[in-house]
């Protein structure tokens, strides 16, 4: 439509994400005669947020309509919503390095 006024767009913002990210991780060395055990692990947990809201404009055909609010058309953008994405991942190890001979000391 030629001349008209529009507010309210673009469309499809605001939109936003937000990612987190936890992780928790530790291990251990231990010494038994010719071994040497490793052990350890690791959690890790993500978090994305992805947000959209239902956004609406206003179209108005004269700016005389806009001073007095006199919109002659609204739209609004249906089905946008919110997503939420969460994930884990586990890791564990184990580890036994032996020595053949005990190396003596130079």
């Amino acid at each position: 439509m030629a001349g008209t006024i529009g507010f309210g767009g673009p469309l499809g913002e605001p939109q936003g994400r937000g990612d987190t990210t936890f992780v928790l991780n530790d291990g251990f060395s231990w010494l038994k005669g010719r071994h040497t055990f490793m052990f350890g692990g690791e959690i890790r947990r993500a978090y994305n947020n992805n947000i959209a809201f239902n956004i609406g404009s206003l179209t108005y055909s004269t700016l005389d309509n806009f001073l007095n609010d006199r919109a002659n058309a609204f739209t609004v953008q249906l089905g946008s919503g919110n997503d939420k994405i969460s994930a884990a991942c586990y890791d564990v190890f184990a580890q036994d390095s032996f020595k053949n001979k005990i190396q003596p000391d130079a």
